[in-house]
């Protein structure tokens, strides 16, 4: 693995070190971002079209935000939310997330369905996110 533009030489990281396991996460938010355009559009007109806020639970913080993302090349429908905080957060989505696609949780990312994960709980359309962690879904 070549440096990257950090200067980081991460071929001197095992592969359970916190440096590699945030490189690989971070390759895998990358490739999940070159697999749609549904994390860029190309203008303000599709964006706001496109992307839309997901309102959280009756919990609901400053640190905690979703959305729902389109994408125009036909590549589905993204469900993005983020917690910040340090307790649990509920989301609610406009659709039943319990058969969509897992590909980003606290721990992995990419784009491949993460199985099960220790920081995301899904009851159809709610989605629970352990503190300090990020989920993207799949419809």
């Amino acid at each position: 693995i070549a440096p990257s533009i950090t200067g980081m030489d991460f071929a001197n990281y095992a592969t359970a070190q916190d440096g590699y396991k945030l490189y690989a996460y971070t390759q895998g938010l990358i490739a999940l971002r070159k697999a749609t355009n549904a994390f860029r559009l190309p203008d303000a007109y599709l964006a706001a079209n496109f992307v839309s806020i997901a309102p959280a639970g009756a919990g609901s913080t400053v640190l905690a935000f979703g959305y729902k993302a389109v994408s125009t090349d036909l590549t589905g429908t993204y469900y993005v939310f983020h917690n910040a905080d340090t307790s649990p957060q509920t989301f609610t989505a406009d659709a039943s997330l319990a058969g969509a696609t897992l590909l980003v949780d606290g721990n992995s990312a990419g784009v491949t369905a993460i199985a099960s994960s220790s920081t995301v709980t899904v009851s159809g359309a709610s989605v629970t996110l352990a503190p300090l962690s990020s989920a993207v879904f799949k419809l």
